[in-house]
């Protein structure tokens, strides 16, 4: 968890001076440096997990109280086409900063239920291009 800290710390100070997301839930695991931590702010989750010592970032709309979870890649290809992964690279770090109004924005939409089917279907292409 200390990584996603500092993390924090040196990348993504933005989203709470700017944004005003806020810690909503954390966790620390034993080994490999493992943890999470989610941040929120009115419709939107976003949920950073430490898993041997990979950051990566998953995103949800809060709005239906059954949303499901996404990589950030996800969201990568719906407002780009492009997808890379869901780790906290420079490249998805830039990302995350450059369109978190809009990933807000579109939280805020009245049909989550539609983005959350437009969002499967991404997540399943993104598994047939990698797994076949």
């Amino acid at each position: 968890m200390i990584q996603i800290l500092k993390l924090f710390i040196s990348h993504l100070e933005y989203l709470f001076r700017e944004n005003n997301f806020c810690i909503t839930h954390s966790n620390c695991g034993m080994s490999f440096n493992s943890g999470l931590i989610v941040l929120e702010i009115k419709n939107l989750s976003l949920r950073f997990i430490n898993e041997r010592d990979i950051i990566t970032l998953e995103f949800r709309f809060t709005k239906e109280v059954s949303s499901k979870w996404y990589d950030i890649d996800v969201m990568r290809m719906y407002l780009s086409g492009v997808s890379v992964d869901a780790v906290m690279t420079s490249v998805n770090l830039a990302f995350v900063k450059e369109h978190i109004q809009k990933m807000i924005d579109l939280a805020d939409e009245e049909d989550v239920k539609l983005f959350n089917s437009i969002f499967d279907k991404l997540r399943k292409e993104r598994a047939e291009k990698l797994f076949g």
